[in-house]
């Protein structure tokens, strides 16, 4: 599975512990990684300690949104959290 294309993941993303979608993150070496409103705010209120967390492989995230306030909440967050990986934001 490592060297697939493509990895999809169906499910709750802090199930059964928060560090849940970033140890696939580090274990597969996610590169793009597509998350929409109700899974990048999960993921903030959580506030994960990502010093156990090695997502260095995430290159770029894409966040798909209806309002342009939840993209430059989103935004900010990838960039404090992410450093390294660019942030594409898609908004409908």
């Amino acid at each position: 599975m490592s060297s697939s294309s493509l990895l999809l993941f169906e499910g709750k993303l802090d199930f059964p512990n928060p560090e849940r979608l970033w140890n696939i993150i580090t274990k597969y070496k996610v590169e793009k990684l597509l998350l929409n409103i109700d899974s990048t705010r999960l993921l903030m209120e959580n506030e994960i300690d990502m010093s156990n967390v090695s997502a260095r492989s995430l290159k770029v995230i894409f966040t798909v949104f209806t309002n342009q306030e939840d993209t430059v909440m989103a935004s900010e967050w990838i960039k404090n959290t992410f450093p390294m990986a660019k942030h594409i934001a898609i908004v409908y």
